[in-house]
This record gives structure tokens, C-alpha cells and sequence, in this order.
């Protein structure tokens, strides 16, 4: 039997949420903005490609691409950003993602890329960096929602949430709560 993580009771409702050991893999089956290309001697980590590490290095510098550094700290678990972590011993840079500028012009329909244009890629990015981190760490959830009165009466559950709080929005939304 599963842990239930947390569980909320309302009216004649309990929602129960657990965490989600069989989510999809953010970077496999989710339509993402960037490419995400890392190089680890210990991990499998990112997307598929067949760069060479100077390949990698030369695409990141490209003009045709926009381009955010990937650094990832390993300590009791994977961590992720955009930014250097403090910790240089258990940490460094594994890669970067990008995205080819034509198309961003054609997923934006645009002809040129606005700062504005870039602040909101390098936003999704960063954002894509997060779920990614979540998901490497089990940091993603399910919801059940039951009857108070026969709690083995399933009313509804859904999977592949990054945080508690959006399965309960998401519960809290499509439901009762």
C-alpha cells in the first residue's frame, strides 16, 4: 500500500495525494520549447542526441540558436538550474538548451525576437529546467478524490503533477473541492 502524502478532508470528500512513480518523462513526452544537451560521464540525463562534446560547444556559441547553460549539483539527489550553484565540489556545468531561432520565429510567428521574446524563452526554459529537476528527483505527484462516507468509492484521480499544491488545484478545479 502506498503512502498517501497528504490528504484532505471536505465536506463528503477525501482527497488523497501520493507521489507518482510512474510519471512521464518531462523531456520524452512533453512538447518542449528547448532542446536539453548534457554531457555526464555517471548519468544518462536530457534529451538524445550524437553531438560531440565540441559540436555541443560550438551550437551553444551559434548565432542561429538561443542558448541557456544547464549546471546540475549532485548531493544526496540531482539538482538543476540555469545558474552556477555555490557548491563548485558537487556541482559544475552539464550541458545547456537551446532552441534554433527560425523556429522560435515560427512557433511565435514573428520575423524577429523581441528582448521581450527572449526574456519569455529563457523563462520557459527555465521552467522546463524545473520540471526536469522535479521529475529526475520523484518530486511528482497523483491525486485520488474519494467519498468520506465509502472511502473505496474512486470519484476521480489524475496523474503528472510537479507540485502537491497543483494537484490540489487541479482536484479543486475539475471537482468538488
Amino acid at each position: 500500500m502506498e503512502n498517501i502524502i497528504k490528504e484532505i478532508q471536505y465536506k463528503d470528500y477525501i482527497l488523497e495525494i501520493y507521489q507518482d512513480y510512474d510519471s512521464f518523462s518531462p523531456r520524452e513526452d512533453f512538447d518542449n520549447l528547448s532542446k536539453m544537451i548534457c554531457f555526464h560521464n555517471k548519468y544518462d540525463l536530457a534529451d538524445d542526441h550524437n553531438l560531440t562534446l565540441g559540436e555541443a560547444k560550438k551550437l551553444e556559441k551559434s548565432k542561429k540558436v538561443i542558448s541557456l547553460p544547464l549546471y546540475m549539483y549532485e548531493h544526496g539527489g540531482l539538482a538543476f538550474s540555469s545558474k552556477p550553484f555555490s557548491c563548485r565540489f558537487d556541482s559544475g556545468k552539464v550541458g545547456f538548451l537551446y532552441a534554433y531561432k527560425k523556429d522560435i520565429y515560427k512557433e511565435y510567428n514573428t520575423k524577429r525576437i523581441s528582448k521581450k521574446l527572449k526574456e519569455k524563452i529563457l523563462y520557459i526554459f527555465n521552467h522546463e529546467i524545473d520540471t526536469y529537476s522535479k521529475y529526475i528527483n520523484n518530486e511528482v505527484y497523483r491525486y485520488e478524490l474519494r467519498c468520506k462516507k465509502d472511502h473505496s468509492d474512486l470519484i476521480d484521480g489524475c496523474v503528472g503533477f510537479y507540485s502537491i499544491e497543483e494537484a490540489i488545484e487541479h482536484c479543486a478545479y475539475n471537482n468538488v473541492l
